[in-house]
C-alpha cells in the first residue's frame, strides 16, 4: 500500500485503531476489498493529520479528528492502490 505517513510508526495504538477501522469494514461486508478500503481511510487520514501536526504528540490527536471528519471525498481522491 501506498500512502500513509511515517508518524503512523512512531504513535502507540496505531495499529490498534487500524484493526478496529479494519473489523468495523469488515462487519458491514466480508470481503478482501473490505480491508484495502479500511487501510485506504486509515492512510488518507494518516496524511491529513501528519500535514497539520507539529510531531507524533498533535499527529495522535489530529488523527482521531481526520479519522471522524472522513468523508466520501476524501476516499475517493486518495484510495490505495495495491
Amino acid at each position: 500500500m501506498h500512502n500513509g505517513h511515517h508518524y503512523q510508526e512512531r504513535i502507540t495504538g496505531s495499529g490498534c485503531v487500524l484493526g478496529a477501522i479494519a473489523a468495523s469494514f469488515l462487519a458491514v461486508e466480508n470481503k478482501a476489498d473490505s480491508i484495502v478500503n479500511a487501510v485506504s481511510l486509515y492512510n488518507i487520514a494518516a496524511e491529513k493529520a501528519a500535514a497539520s501536526a507539529g510531531g507524533p504528540g498533535t499527529f495522535a490527536v489530529q488523527l482521531i479528528d481526520e479519522i471522524y471528519n472522513f468523508n466520501e471525498d476524501d476516499y475517493t481522491a486518495k484510495r490505495v492502490n495495491y
